[in-house]
This record gives structure tokens, sequence and C-alpha cells, in this order.
């Protein structure tokens, strides 16, 4: 998942991105963040059912928190 979302992070025409039960880690995580900074079309981010840790979701909230672009984001558990 890794080497998908590093490859993500370079293109910026991505709409909608499902992350669901993939087994994030913190690497994941911050190329996600990423993806989020710099993609200017993503709206819609389905991450349920993966576990995070505490410092994956403050880093996951801090960029949701400067995201105005995204509509739905998917965090269920």
């Amino acid at each position: 998942i890794n080497y998908l979302l590093s490859e993500l992070v370079k293109t910026s025409y991505i709409s909608k991105l499902s992350l669901s039960d993939t087994n994030l880690n913190a690497e994941s995580i911050t190329l996600l963040c990423q993806l989020m900074k710099n993609n200017k079309f993503l709206d819609t981010l389905d991450i349920s059912w993966n576990n995070l840790t505490i410092e994956t979701w403050n880093e996951f909230l801090e960029a949701l928190s400067t995201n105005r672009r995204l509509k739905f984001v998917n965090l269920s558990w």
C-alpha cells in the first residue's frame, strides 16, 4: 500500500480513494497526508477498518484540518 500511495502523491487527478482495511501504518499515513495536501481533486476518502495509533491519528487529523476539498471521509471502525 505504501508503494501505491507514493505513486498517488505524484498525481493530482484522483477524486476518490478507498483504503479500507489495508493495514495502514505510520509511513502510509505520512504519504496519505502528503497526498491530501497536494491533490486538488480528492473529495472522497475511506480509511475505515485500519488500526491506527494515536500518533498516526494525530498526523492524519492535522492534515484533515487544513484540507477544505474533502466532502466525505469514512473513519469508521
